[in-house]
């Protein structure tokens, strides 16, 4: 499944890489009153869970996990080259919260009511839903389109340079 949702990502992502050269003039918050390339400091206290390919996976430490009537059960953020790319949580109402993001933003650009999966896209933003039927929860990521390429190009270069290692 994360599969699926990781190729949706990056189709949309090498798809719109043209349109999506620079920020919206009236960019809206990412989340909350984060925007995509804010600085982890703009988070105010934290614990790095893990790094990944560049990517610093952060946790506030005080975080506020009731998302307007749902509650996440966690809600981590992803920084590369020290700005917001991704945000990513997770909550135990699937249905609702697919509905939540109906009313945000949209019909999904592409949905699989068999494996329970959908995603948007704005002109700065990727959204992918995925209901996870094993643990009871659905999975939530938001990625920035104009960070996450300068990501997977960084990450491309890299394994060139792995690969010349060899």
């Amino acid at each position: 499944m994360r599969k699926v949702v990781f190729a949706f990502v990056l189709s949309c992502l090498f798809s719109v890489s043209v349109i999506a050269s620079g920020p919206a003039p009236n960019a809206q918050p990412a989340f909350r009153d984060l925007y995509w390339g804010d600085p982890v400091d703009k988070l105010g206290p934290v614990q790095l869970i893990r790094e990944i390919d560049g990517v610093e996976m952060y946790r506030r430490q005080d975080e506020d996990l009731d998302l307007g009537s749902l509650r996440a059960r966690n809600i981590y953020y992803g920084f590369w080259d020290g700005r917001l790319m991704t945000i990513m949580f997770s909550t135990t109402d699937a249905r609702r919260t697919y509905d939540v993001l109906v009313a945000k933003y949209g019909e999904p650009l592409m949905s699989n009511p068999i494996i329970k999966d959908a995603g948007w896209m704005t002109n700065d933003t990727i959204v992918s839903f995925e209901e996870d039927i094993v643990r009871n929860r659905a999975n939530v990521i938001l990625a920035s389109i104009k960070i996450m390429d300068e990501h997977q190009a960084w990450r491309a270069e890299q394994l060139k340079k792995d690969a010349a290692s060899w």
